[in-house]
C-alpha cells in the first residue's frame, strides 16, 4: 500500500520520480524501489516524503484513509524538537493509559530499558517499532511524531 500511495501522491503533485528524489536528496532508483515496495524508507525519510507530498505518515503507510492532509503540522515547525516531543508524547500517552514502562515493553516484546530510553530521547525506535508503539498505545503515528495538534490526543482514544 505504501508504494501505491507514494506513486499516486507523487503523480498528483506533478513530480517525476527523479524530481521527488532530488527534493528529498536521494536517487530516482530509490524512489522506484519504494514505489515497487522493494524497500521501505527509514523513519526520517518517511517524514520528509510526507512533508514534500503534503500528507501524513499514517496515510502514506496505509494506516488511515480519507482526508490525508487534515491536521498535519509542517516539518519546518517541528524539526528541532521532534524526538524530544516524541519521548514526551510517548510518556504522556503511556501514563494516560495507566501503563508502566515495564508493561509497555512487555506489550512490545522488548526490554523496559529500551522503552525508557525512547521516553528520554536517548534512543530512537526503528520504523517498525514506531508503528508497533502507535498501534500498542492506540494513537496515530503522526500524533507520536508531533505532526498533529497535541490537543487531538483526547480525540484519539
Amino acid at each position: 500500500m505504501f508504494g501505491q500511495r507514494l506513486r499516486d501522491l507523487r503523480k498528483q503533485a506533478g513530480y517525476t520520480q527523479a524530481e521527488l528524489a532530488e527534493k528529498v536528496g536521494m536517487s530516482q532508483y530509490t524512489i522506484s524501489n519504494y514505489e515497487q515496495e522493494a524497500r521501505q524508507p527509514p523513519l526520517e525519510l518517511l517524514v520528509q516524503l510526507a512533508d514534500v507530498l503534503g500528507t501524513s505518515t499514517d496515510y502514506l503507510l496505509g494506516r488511515v484513509d480519507g482526508d490525508h492532509t487534515a491536521q498535519v503540522i509542517r516539518e519546518d515547525e517541528r524539526a528541532a524538537a521532534r524526538w524530544q516531543a516524541f519521548g514526551l508524547r510517548l510518556k504522556t500517552v503511556r501514563e494516560a493509559r495507566f501503563l508502566s514502562p515495564e508493561q509497555c515493553a512487555l506489550l512490545m516484546g522488548m526490554a523496559a530499558d529500551r522503552w525508557r530510553a525512547w521516553e528520554t530521547g536517548d534512543q530512537y525506535p526503528t520504523l517498525a517499532e514506531l508503528l508497533q508503539a502507535a498501534d500498542t498505545l492506540h494513537v496515530s503515528l503522526d500524533w507520536l511524531l508531533s505532526r498533529q495538534d497535541p490537543t487531538l490526543f483526547s480525540q484519539l482514544d
